[in-house]
């Protein structure tokens, strides 16, 4: 595509508010075949066509700050390395960062058996991966406004945990769908992370269906399906300070741990197996306590009722 292309197609944008979708793959080409050209530190950057592209996300910008959708946002490439403004206001970057959360779509982790459901046109787009356990299939998009198609996928599962950091929940649903499991102790970055893999290892326990999806710099949600959720939404209602007490009163975790969980802050060698592994089995038992004497009070109340009757 040429800078006279380009240049056309701004005009358009502003005139009519958007362009076609042919004409949409043609803009996002340089981004998928010529990376080289748009990354300032390449021998190959070309300046103009730079140039040209960072006005038609002026334009973009402005239809995503007037609240607009259209073709014009599946211009925009989710990747690395593209500096489009070099000395002056990039505003490929301000696209990015005023677009709705959804259209940020860059990311989804499914396991075999949501795989196995999915329509041949959708299998395409996932790829085969391991982690050295079960495997599992990702999907990676590097296309703003994609998301629209892989939606339908979450329909049935429940978000369990989700956080403002992009691939935060990727270690999550390694675990949930067995992909990988901590052994020993590791550095942990706080709070977030020991629940994540404290209701990563729920989902397991429990064989319920995990699926994990990213937006880029915006958001990471773990979800999951299956018979099981009655019990994982139990799991959640239980305080997180409460698992960790335990953990310090077994000896499991120090009190310097302790209060630093608390303080959602990085943890040098922290026990996470055996930290996550006391969780589940103490949550398993608490709400199957629960549940013993939810029946044993129905069953009170069942025979009082049938005395109350007789007499």
């Amino acid at each position: 595509m040429n800078l006279s292309e380009i240049d056309k197609l701004t005009a358009k944008l502003k005139k009519k508010g958007d362009i076609t979708k042919k004409e949409a793959d043609r803009l996002f080409s340089p981004f998928s075949r010529q990376r080289a050209i748009l990354n300032v530190k390449s021998k190959s950057y070309d300046p103009f066509l730079c140039k040209a592209l960072n006005r038609w996300f002026e334009a973009v910008l402005e239809q995503i700050k007037a609240g607009r959708k259209g073709n014009f946002i599946t211009t925009i490439p989710l990747m690395p390395k593209i500096d489009l403004g070099y000395d002056e206001q990039d505003f490929l970057k301000l696209c990015i960062q005023n677009l709705p959360t959804e259209d940020l779509f860059s990311k989804m982790l499914i396991s075999s058996k949501t795989y196995e459901k999915l329509p041949a046109n959708m299998k395409k787009f996932f790829g085969e991966d391991s982690y050295g356990g079960e495997k599992y299939y990702v999907c990676r998009n590097f296309r703003a406004g994609a998301f629209g198609p892989f939606k339908g996928i979450t329909e049935g599962f429940t978000p369990v945990f989700d956080v403002d950091w992009q691939e935060f929940c990727d270690p999550g649903f390694k675990i949930a769908t067995g992909a990988y499991e901590h052994d020993g102790k590791s550095w942990l970055a706080g709070m977030n992370e020991a629940r994540l893999y404290v209701i990563a290892g729920v989902v397991k326990k429990r064989n319920i269906t995990p699926l994990c999806v990213d937006f880029l710099h915006r958001k990471s949600v773990l979800m999951a399906a299956g018979d099981g959720m009655p019990f994982v939404k139990k799991a959640l209602e239980i305080p997180f300070e409460n698992l960790a007490r335990q953990a310090l009163k077994r000896g499991i975790i120090t009190e310097k741990m302790f209060d630093a969980l608390g303080k959602n802050t990085a943890i040098r060698n922290f026990p996470i197996a055996e930290f996550a592994d006391f969780c589940v089995l103490y949550m398993d038992l608490t709400i199957q306590y629960e549940i013993q004497e939810y029946e044993a009070k129905r069953s009170l109340d069942e025979d009082t009722e049938w005395m109350l009757e007789t007499k």
